[in-house]
């Protein structure tokens, strides 16, 4: 890296080179700008400048001669002055060493300059030892020496220097060590690390509110912008600013915080916060500029001075057009301007106004002439009906009065406006209507035309307007009493040339039947059309004549049901086209549709013997049956409900089968055939009594029969498998190709049975998956006691369930706890559960053995419960039992406290928010009174603790108390 670093210093001559995009400083390669060395053999001169390496220490010429000789150069610190030093080092490169083997140290001195009369013997005064570089044997050699200058360069700079001047020697006695003489390349380096220190400056209150000084701060109210610019020397650098504010007579409340770029970064901003200080503070205010490497000195500071009292009155408002008053004094009207006087009193602190403008829904501003001046404000309804202005008055600094609610009534006076647009170039009609009967004439303009006026018969008037061209036209229409305006509105009118299309065959209420023609109706919307365009779902352009009136009709037979879009363009006599118009319809089918879901389930449940749901429907009206018939069946009909029919059909056969299905109208007539195929799964009919209803017992253990029933003739016999497993034969009966099967499952859960039939000639049925669910045996258990944490304690009771899939033939369940004695609880007759409670006598893993009997005498196999029991007391109360509302406020109840471990010494039991109380126990019981204050629910918390100090688990106990 120093052989390419120093390679790059001899190219570039000391220029600066570009930073990487990692890096936010500079990074530049100085050479040393002048050179020389001396030599003990020339006492009086030196050599100077020579391109050659320079040598130090003892040295041999070619003849033998002895030379010493120290190197002596110079770097020009001019292009770093007033920047940032962030690091410098100097690399010196070793050309030639004498012996590598031998190590030494190299001195780097500080220095006078070198002039024309230093020599060996009066070299340059050594001003400061910079530091020492080891060199030869444990290093690359020759190789590069290198010496951090960083503090050394500040200095330089610091002085007013803008050259270092430095000596390179070996060390004592090494000088006089031939063998440790060394030949320096005669340009050494200086790479520097270095920033460009960000300036700021123009600070000022945004927006142009200037800086303000501590005799003239700047009056702001609760928050204020501060605005500063920041500029940054360096090309690849960017500059922030940090802005920093406190109260004068409060320096220690100093905060700082960034500040937000704008105009391309050189402006920075920050809205600050002024709500939390009093009116009348003055606060100091500063920036700071930085570029992440270094930082601008704080700026002078400015002031401002926070002004919070806002006009305490709210502004007058008064309009002649439109007084103040409700809907009995309306008036004015839409389009009618008024004049709106705001008026602050006099009082010198309101430099505007802010009002609500009923017709934008938003709040809007306008200025004082003059500081306490009115204001009057023109402004025009959009709108008839009540109106409410809220004004309030705006002091310098943006505080704002309170509020001035002033309200009117606008009369509904404003015009309609009917417009027909025929299309550019043609006579469109405009229909003007008032509300106001007295109304004498209407005026209208199209964008920036001049009003044109017309006479109002009975406050109406309609005249013929035509539009040049296509595009949106601004119409504004006024209503005049004599030459008093009454009302005004405006709109927007869209024109176009594409022509209209009509037609009652295919309408939106009324859709097209494919196979049955229908005619459309082609109206121009320009001039001079001789023909049309057209095109059905953006095929390929058809032309089609227009007649001498520009109209055409367009005859057309959609070719299957679907959604349709025709898109027409007129054709002018000189060959330019119109903009298009796409007019949508709908084309319904007048065949019925046929649909069966028994026919797409899977698995297959369909089949010989097995009924099938047909679903016959029609987008046609006035359907009033269907009339349908399976392959060479005689033919049927079915009543439609709503134009839909229902139907259920039993097959005799599988295999390919097909319906024809026909709509029939309320005239007799019938529509075109529908011919529908399907098929009927050809799989074996699987039935089981054990299976087939939900009221079968098929359960674990218990033996079941499945029967087979071919779907296809010449059945010889069956292959079948249960749940995937080994793929089983069984012969069908000679006589009816039936077979059947028995199995005993092991498992609970959904069950599968894949069967096909095989016919003596080699024919394959498909495959009949039949499914079924297989009972437990075995009892679940849940409840109160689980397996996955400890609950209750020894002595506390809990719930526990018991469910059976065979709940229906359940007798009884018998059950013991641990090594106990077997008991029994009669089954639930109404649920699939039964319910009982347990009280466990240990801590810790307990185990529930369960089984049932049938009614039948059969006992299930046991379930293993295994159940956690924690070491919580018991809590009870006759008074206040759990749960339940009783007693009453200011009644005692005992609570007694038992169980839960061996070993309790005593109880711990808090109620609610009081604190906790203990009370010794006898025997591990404790018995304590306590007398509710107020009628509502409560919550007690109780826990023993051992005789070694150690606390039970808690049980938390609720009651309510009545009122």
């Amino acid at each position: 890296m120093l052989a390419a670093t120093v390679a790059l210093t001899v190219a570039t001559g000391g220029a600066l080179a570009a930073p990487t995009a990692a890096q936010a400083y500079d990074y530049s390669q100085i050479p040393a700008s002048s050179w020389a060395y001396t030599d003990s053999t020339r006492p009086h001169g030196a050599i100077v400048g020579a391109q050659t390496d320079a040598p130090i220490g003892r040295w041999l010429d070619d003849e033998e001669n002895a030379h010493t000789s120290r190197f002596y150069f110079s770097i020009d610190l001019g292009g770093l002055k007033g920047r940032q030093l962030l690091d410098a080092d100097l690399l010196a490169h070793e050309r030639q060493v004498t012996d590598c083997t031998r190590s030494t140290g190299v001195e780097l001195w500080r220095t006078a300059a070198f002039t024309d009369g230093n020599s060996w013997r009066t070299p340059p005064a050594e001003l400061e030892k910079l530091g020492t570089m080891s060199a030869g044997a444990g290093r690359e050699c020759p190789g590069y020496l290198v010496q951090d200058l960083a503090d050394t360069v500040r200095a330089t700079l610091a002085r007013g220097e803008t050259t270092l001047h430095l000596e390179l020697r070996l060390s004592g006695e090494a000088e006089r060590d031939r063998q440790l003489s060394r030949w320096f390349w005669y340009r050494p380096t200086l790479t520097v690390e270095h920033n460009g220190l960000p300036t700021v400056g123009g600070l000022s209150v945004y927006p142009g509110r200037g800086c303000g000084d501590a005799a003239n701060p700047v009056g702001v109210g609760r928050s204020v912008t501060f605005a500063a610019n920041a500029s940054e020397p360096d090309q690849n650098d960017r500059a922030h600013v940090t802005f920093a504010a406190w109260p004068v007579d409060q320096p220690a409340q100093r905060q700082e915080r960034g500040g937000t770029g704008y105009g391309g970064g050189q402006q920075f901003r920050t809205e600050w916060d002024l709500s939390s200080h009093p009116h009348g503070t003055v606060l100091a205010w500063t920036a700071q500029a930085g570029d992440g490497d270094g930082t601008s000195e704080w700026a002078a500071p400015c002031y401002v001075r926070v002004d919070r009292q806002a006009p305490a009155q709210a502004p007058q408002v008064s309009s002649e057009e439109y007084p103040a008053g409700g809907g009995d004094q309306p008036s004015g009207g839409p389009g009618v301007p008024g004049r709106f006087r705001f008026d602050a009193g006099g009082d010198t602190d309101v430099v505007r106004y802010r009002y609500y403008d009923p017709n934008h829904g938003s709040s809007l501003w306008i200025d004082a002439p003059a500081p306490g001046a009115a204001a009057v404000l023109t402004w025009t309804p959009r709108r008839g009906g009540p109106m409410t202005m809220t004004v309030s008055s705006v002091d310098a600094v943006g505080n704002i009065s309170p509020p001035r609610e002033y309200e009117f009534w606008v009369r509904y006076t404003e015009p309609s406006v009917e417009v027909s647009v025929a299309g550019p170039g043609l006579p469109s009609t405009l229909t003007m209507r008032s509300p106001v009967a007295e109304v004498t004439s209407f005026g209208y303009r199209l964008n920036e035309d001049a009003e044109v006026r017309v006479p109002a018969e009975g406050a109406a008037a309609t005249v013929r307007v035509t539009f040049p061209a296509n595009g949106q036209y601004q119409l504004a229409v006024s209503a005049y009493v004599g030459d008093v305006l009454s009302g005004a509105r405006q709109q927007t009118v869209h024109v176009d040339d594409a022509p209209t299309v009509e037609s009652t065959d295919f309408a939106w209420d009324r859709d097209g039947v494919a196979g049955r023609e229908g005619r459309f109706t082609l109206r121009p919307r320009t001039t001079e059309v001789v023909a049309y365009r057209y095109s059905f779902n953006y095929d390929d352009e058809t032309r089609v004549p227009a007649a001498a009136d520009g109209t055409a009709t367009l005859d057309w037979t959609p070719p299957a049901a679907d959604w349709y879009q025709l898109n027409v363009r007129s054709e002018r006599a000189d060959g330019t086209v119109s903009q298009a118009t796409s007019y949508g319809f709908s084309v319904i089918d007048n065949k019925p549709t046929v649909y069966s879901g028994d026919l797409v389930v899977w698995p297959r449940r369909d089949g010989v013997g097995l009924p099938i749901e047909f679903h016959f429907d029609t987008a046609m009206p006035d359907v009033t049956e269907y009339v349908y018939q399976f392959d060479g069946e005689a033919e049927r009909t079915v009543p439609a409900q709503s134009g839909s029919a229902r139907l259920t059909w039993t097959p005799e056969r599988a295999g390919e089968r097909s319906v024809t299905v026909r709509s029939r109208y309320a005239s007799g007539e019938l529509s075109p055939p529908n011919v529908w195929p399907f098929q009927v799964w050809t799989g074996p009919v699987v039935t089981s009594s054990a299976y087939d209803s939900d009221t079968s017992d098929g359960r674990v253990g218990k033996e079941a029969t499945f029967a087979f029933r071919p779907g296809l003739p010449g059945v010889q016999r069956y292959t079948y498998r249960f749940d995937g497993g080994d793929e089983q034969t069984v012969d069908a009966a000679a006589a009816d190709g039936t077979a059947s099967v028995t199995y005993t499952p092991g498992r609970s859960g959904y069950t599968t049975l894949d069967v096909t039939s095989h016919g003596a000639d080699g024919t394959t049925s498909q495959t009949r998956m039949y499914t079924f669910i297989v009972k437990s045996d075995k009892v679940n258990v849940y409840g109160y006691y689980s397996p996955w944490s400890p609950s209750g304690g020894i002595g506390v009771p809990g719930w526990q369930r018991f469910h059976s899939e065979l709940h229906r033939d359940v007798a009884e369940y018998l059950y013991r706890i641990n090594d106990g004695p077997e008991q029994t609880v009669a089954a639930a007759t109404d649920s699939t559960s039964t319910d009982l409670t347990i009280t466990p006598d240990r801590n810790g893993t307990n185990t529930l053995h369960v089984r049932q009997r049938l009614r039948d005498g059969t006992l299930s196999p046991i379930t293993e419960y295994v159940f956690l029991v924690g070491t919580a007391p018991l809590v009870a109360s006759t008074e206040y039992p759990a749960g339940q509302w009783s007693g009453g406020a200011g009644q005692p109840g005992r609570f007694t406290f038992s169980g839960g471990t061996a070993g309790i010494v005593e109880f711990e039991y808090q109620v609610g928010e009081d604190e906790p109380r203990l009370v010794p126990a006898t025997g591990g019981t404790a018995t304590v009174t306590w007398t509710p204050p107020y009628s509502t629910g409560y919550g007690m918390t109780v826990r023993g603790r051992l005789a070694d100090g150690t606390w039970t688990d808690s049980t938390s106990y609720s009651f309510y108390v009545r009122p």
